[in-house]
């Protein structure tokens, strides 16, 4: 159910001419025009709609004025949208073609305008921030939506409230809207003068600095952010040595139990048959050669020592700390570690080149002297090289998806020369991308869309998906193999079960990509400066004033019985990964809660106020990477500038700019 194409005209001609003088008003974004071809053009409505809302009386102005000269029936039909009701609802579900919208009080039945409601909105339950307005005899929105997926305790208590709310009755005509609104608009008022006559009778209660009960300030929340750092590490490094015991199991499973031997042959003697066999097949050894243990041992032992390039090809890809123990044992093929487990972290071969034994207490590491040539010729130094060029590329690449979701691969590659100053060719970095991809260990899955190569995030990978569906059903698979004995139909039943939920999955994460995709021809890929480099792509995010502000509070607010040295990074790294990934900004509030973060901040509202900063600060993979206070400044040509928590100063076009060049704001970046 939707409104007529006359009506819905008409609808849409009274909000834009609306929404253009509110602009010309409030100079929210310059150059707006409906009918121009602007990439832009929604969100910068959507910018001036907010303002509308947070400002209705200036509906009296633009009725006084009546700049596009409408009739007064249309002025009557504006003049009621000061009764429009702007708040977050819950979808519950569509009904005889309506949206069933419900608040704290009522449940409302609201109609499309170009469309019907479920045709724009997609899926129930939803959370939905928009503006219920009334028009002819029915209610629609503003248009402008900001809409999410409810986590699961949201989502119960959305249907336990909706069934209470239907009990009285749904609203479905202007005046009704109109009373509800109006009902909530008074309630709102008289709150806020309690408040101002309780501030200034001296009757509300002062902060003194108390925190609300099962919270307690860590020894962090008092120090710098440098300061801060320091203590953490100290607690790690202590915390490390406090469990040497961890350390020797790790060491104890990575080495040879005995006497150390320079012998290759009696080093392959550790190994397995299976590894024999396999380490035979790498080398490219006949299948005759390699299908017994013997055969493989004989084959490995002729062939490993002349082979530099499989040496090269696993050093390539080694972790550090490989590579750094096989270049000091090309200077000397011995290595000793007696001082404790703690000093032989850092240390670990690549067998079988090199091999690790644990005898009395010592770690030793020796190349076996069949292999010293092989070892100590090797040009490490242009390896070195090699392994920079591509551990910046894929850095590069982890970045770029973690910030924007999906990216063409050729854009992320321009992006990698601008920034690493000895790039390697397009046709090698694809190859990387591709091989890194195979491994499943990347941050990213190589993907084809309109027969060009992209990368795309972890999290919009199909493995990961599957994985995903198969740990929500996990308690539900377990029962039923428990009782697969006796009731095989129902095991077959919760197999069907979870791959129609894998089947639907996909075919969302099919939507995402291309979604994302299409969304990024809008919007330019966000520039990233040597940030894209760091092995970290988060790191840069955790140096945000918004994330800064965030942690601040966490370790102030920390709950009795978390560990304070750890708690707050724990909380701030969830915040951030799931917000990137999720894009929707209540995924902080519900990892809050999870946290045992409710009621920390006494009801005043700071943790969500510091939840929705993050937010606003963060990428947005809809936007390709770009933060919804990065859109707004494009969207509205001015610099923003954001207070020690990461909120939008609210600045006049007269007030100094803050800056501080001493001019006007007006004069300077809000320009």
């Amino acid at each position: 159910m939707h409104l007529s194409i006359e009506q819905s005209d008409r609808f849409l001609d009274l909000v834009d001419s609306l929404l253009l003088y509110v602009n010309d008003r409030f100079h929210v974004v310059r150059d707006l025009d409906p009918d121009q071809d602007d990439p832009l053009v929604d969100d910068k409505a959507a910018l001036i709609a907010h303002t509308l809302w947070d400002n209705p009386d200036v509906i009296d102005e633009y009725l006084s004025s009546n700049p596009d000269g409408i009739d007064e029936a249309d002025l009557a039909t504006v003049a009621s949208w000061k009764d429009g009701l702007h708040k977050t609802f819950s979808l519950v579900r569509y009904q005889n073609g309506v949206g069933l919208f419900m608040d704290d009080a009522h449940v409302f039945a609201v109609c499309g305008v170009t469309m019907d409601v479920e045709e724009a909105l997609g899926r129930t339950p939803a959370i939905v921030e928009t503006t219920l307005l009334p028009f002819d005899d029915v209610i629609v929105y503003d248009g402008f939506v900001d809409i999410s997926d409810p986590d699961g305790f949201e989502a119960k208590r959305i249907q336990d409230a909706f069934e209470d709310r239907l009990s009285a009755g749904v609203v479905s005509t202007p005046e009704g809207l109109i009373e509800a609104s109006r009902a909530e608009h008074a309630l709102a008022a008289s709150s806020e003068l309690d408040s101002f006559l309780a501030q200034i009778s001296g009757e509300e209660a002062q902060d003194d600095g108390a925190l609300p009960e099962g919270f307690h300030a860590s020894p962090l929340s008092s120090l710098s952010d440098e300061a801060r750092f320091e203590a953490v590490e100290a607690y790690y490094t202590e915390h490390r040595q406090t469990a040497p015991f961890q350390i020797d199991a790790y060491i104890r499973a990575n080495s040879f139990e005995g006497a150390p031997t320079d012998a290759l042959g009696d080093v392959l003697d550790r190994f397995e048959s299976e590894t024999l066999v396999e380490m035979a097949d790498v080398l490219g050894a006949k299948e005759s050669q390699s299908s017994t243990r013997a055969t493989a041992r004989a084959t490995i032992a002729r062939l490993l020592p002349g082979d530099a390039g499989i040496y090269a090809s696993y050093l390539l890809i080694s972790p550090a700390e490989v590579f750094d123990t096989m270049r000091a044992l090309a200077e000397e093929p011995v290595l000793e570690c007696p001082a404790g487990p703690g000093d032989c972290l850092g240390r670990y071969p690549l067998i079988p080149y090199a091999a690790p034994f644990l005898h009395d207490g010592v770690l030793t590491i020796v190349v076996p002297r069949e292999l010293r040539e092989l070892v100590a010729g090797f040009d490490y130094e242009s390896l070195s090289h090699m392994r920079a060029g591509e551990r910046a590329a894929l850095n590069c690449a982890s970045a770029y998806v973690t910030y924007c979701g999906v990216c063409p691969l050729d854009e992320v590659y321009d992006r990698f020369c601008g920034i690493y100053s000895d790039a390697m060719s397009y046709e090698e970095f694809a190859e990387l991308m591709e091989s890194e991809s195979e491994t499943g260990q990347a941050l990213f899955e190589c993907w084809d869309f309109e027969e060009l190569p992209y990368l795309a995030h972890y999290t919009l990978c199909k493995d990961f998906v599957a994985s995903q569906v198969v740990q929500r059903h996990q308690d539900e698979i377990m029962n039923g193999l428990a009782a697969a004995s006796n009731m095989q139909g129902a095991l077959d039943a919760t197999y069907d079960r979870v791959r129609d939920d894998l089947s639907r999955e996909l075919g969302n994460l099919e939507d995402v990509r291309l979604s994302l995709a299409t969304d990024h021809y809008r919007t330019p890929l966000r520039t990233l400066g040597e940030e894209a480099l760091d092995d970290d792509p988060l790191r840069a995010l955790r140096t945000l004033p918004a994330v800064r502000a965030l942690r601040r509070y966490l370790d102030a607010h920390v709950p009795d019985g978390e560990n304070d040295y750890t708690f707050a990074d724990q909380v701030v790294d969830s915040v951030v990964r799931s917000v990137l990934e999720v894009g929707d900004k209540r995924v902080g509030a519900s990892i809050a809660r999870s946290a045992g973060l409710e009621g920390s901040d006494g009801g005043s509202g700071r943790l969500a106020s510091l939840l929705d900063n993050v937010y606003r600060a963060l990428p947005s993979w809809e936007d390709n990477g770009w933060s919804p206070n990065q859109l707004k400044e494009r969207i509205t040509g001015r610099t923003l500038f954001f207070d020690e928590d990461g909120a939008e100063m609210k600045i006049g076009p007269m007030d100094p700019c803050p800056c501080g060049s001493g001019k006007k704001y007006g004069e300077c970046h809000g320009r």
